[in-house]
Parts: C-alpha cells; structure tokens; sequence
C-alpha cells in the first residue's frame, strides 16, 4: 500500500503473486487503519491478471490489462487527438490517469474528449494537472456528453500562462468537485465546467474578467448540496445562468470576499 502523512487513505500499489486475491476495505499499517480508496492501475496491469471481480455490494467492472495510464512526453507541445497517443480509437481502453509534459502549449479542441468519457462503471480520474506552459485549451478539450466525466480535480500549476478557457473546454465533467484555478485567468467561456459535481466549491482569482452564460450550472443535490462559488476580487462579468443549480434545488450559494456584499 502506498499511504500519505495526515491521511487516512491508502492506496492499493502492489497484489500478491498466484491464486484469487481478496482486496479489502481497510488495511492496518503500523497500528493504523486505513481507508483502501484507491487501486492504481500499475496493480492490476499485469498480463498475469485475467479478471476483478467486485463484491456485490459493488458496480462490477473487469479491466483485464487494457487499464492505462496516458503520460504523454516530455517534448510534446501541442495535443490534437489523445486517443492516438495510446491506440484507443476502438474503446478497448480506459484510461486511469493522465500526465501532460511541461513543454506542453496547446490542447486542441476535443482533444481529449472521450479519453475521459465513463459509464458509471468506469474508475474515476483523480486529477488532472494543466502545466503552467499551456497557453490554450480549446472547445470542449476535455469534455463529454450526458455528464459522464471522470475527472474529480483539475489543477492550473501557479505561475500559468492560460488567460482563457474556452467554451464547453471540461463540460459535463460530472465527478468534478474541486478546481484550484491559478491567478492570471480572465475569462472562462460559456458552458466552461457545466454540470460539474453538486458538492464543489471553487475559489475564483481577482484575475477572473468574465464567465460565460452557464459556465457552472451543474444539477444540484437531493440531499440540499450545494456549491459555493468564493470571489477572491471583485465581481466579474456573469453571462445567463452563469452560476445556477438546477434540479432538486435551484438556489446557489455565492460568498464574495473582497467586497461588501454576502449572499445565499
């Protein structure tokens, strides 16, 4: 197991060789139990592997050795098409993690769309980090239809030079609850990050100029959740629906720091 200070969480890294493995739950490391949350693909990815099979109490899902993790090189500087760095046009693949290189610029429009598509059976994509060198990220780069994202964080390293996400760019990327934008973005396009996760709160930087008619609408939660948009300046430019739940519960609520105004 690979375990991280002041963490509860453990993440499965290796299986025993020969036989039916039982993987639980929980594992004790040092007089310490642990949540098992996570199995990296590097544990299952092993041609010696023939099948997973979950308990009942879980959605099955078999992978075989056809999980991937899609690190892309150093030296790359533009992706158009993600699925032809790893042979996944024929959607035998799932990708499990993915790794963009520091020389990267550009990200295409689609580029990496039904790499991050799921079904609901599919493991999730724990974060995706955008290199501080990328200056542009197309339409729909990362987005998916009918909310099946998998990403459940996006990083923009400090220090990047992204001024504009554009429209659509991580649409209906459903398991995303958090986005740790970096300082320096103005706009963020129409339907940007629409019909992310209910539970998300996101600060937004004073560089923030404009966001785009229902660039965060996302359907709110039976259970009364809902996210929390935190203003770090002022307040920008809101297109229609900008910000808005719907579903279950339509209202929102906003925090604005740096000003006079608080509402719910």
């Amino acid at each position: 197991y690979s375990i991280t200070s002041n963490s509860d969480d453990a993440t499965l890294i290796a299986v025993g060789a020969n036989g039916s493995k039982k993987i639980n739950s929980s594992a004790t490391i040092k007089g310490k139990t642990y949540n098992v949350t996570n199995i990296d693909s590097s544990s299952i990815n092993s041609g010696s592997v023939d099948k997973i099979q979950n308990a009942s109490t879980f959605t099955p899902y078999t992978p075989t050795n056809n999980t991937v993790d899609l690190n892309i090189p150093e030296g790359i500087t533009t992706v158009s098409d993600a699925r032809t760095l790893y042979g996944a046009g024929n959607g035998n693949y799932v990708v499990s993690s993915i790794s963009l290189p520091e020389t990267l610029q550009t990200i295409d429009n689609f580029a990496f769309g039904d790499v991050t598509q799921g079904n609901g059976i599919l493991p999730d994509i724990p974060k995706l980090t955008i290199p501080k060198s990328v200056t542009s990220i197309g339409q729909g780069a990362f987005s998916v239809n009918e909310s099946n994202g998998r990403v459940q964080e996006i990083d923009f390293e400090a220090g990047s030079k992204l001024k504009d996400i554009q429209d659509t760019a991580f649409y209906g990327q459903s398991e995303l609850t958090k986005i740790n934008f970096a300082d320096g973005v103005e706009t963020i396009g129409d339907y940007a990050f629409n019909d992310h996760n209910a539970s998300m709160n996101v600060d937004i930087p004073s560089s923030v100029k404009s966001i785009g008619t229902h660039a965060f609408t996302y359907q709110t939660s039976a259970t009364g959740t809902r996210t929390s948009y935190n203003f770090k300046g002022a307040m920008p430019t809101l297109g229609a629906n900008a910000l808005d739940g719907y579903g279950y519960d339509s209202r929102m609520n906003v925090i604005f720091y740096d000003s006079d105004i608080t509402a719910n």
